[in-house]
């Protein structure tokens, strides 16, 4: 999305993925600086705040790097558009997907 051509096998090994520990935000940035791509983490608490701030970085044109389903998934929101989301999602068949806010919400928070 930023324009870096990389492999995913070679993002992964930046980022120190592992198939019994998956990867985390820390390996996600460490990767991102690697490729000289801006990484910044954002969190809250209520849904409403996380959405908002998540438009505000997808209309600074920035794609943002989701972790859903408690932690044990990550997704790419690369757009935001007539009050949705454009995603990619590798673990659904249909690998680009579009959610809206309460779906999001949904597989973002954390139980």
């Amino acid at each position: 999305m930023l324009g870096v051509f990389a492999s995913e096998k070679s993002i992964a090994r930046k980022a120190g993925s592992s198939w019994w520990h998956g990867t985390d935000e820390i390996g996600l940035e460490e990767a991102a600086k690697f490729y000289d791509c801006r990484f910044k983490y954002f969190r809250r608490e209520i849904g409403k705040d996380a959405i908002k701030v998540l438009v505000q970085h997808l209309k600074k044109g920035f794609p943002c790097v989701l972790s859903v389903d408690n932690w044990g998934h990550w997704l790419t929101v690369i757009n935001w558009q007539q009050g949705k989301f454009i995603l990619i999602d590798s673990s659904k068949d249909k690998v680009i997907n579009i959610y809206s806010a309460k779906q999001l919400i949904s597989r973002w928070k954390i139980y």
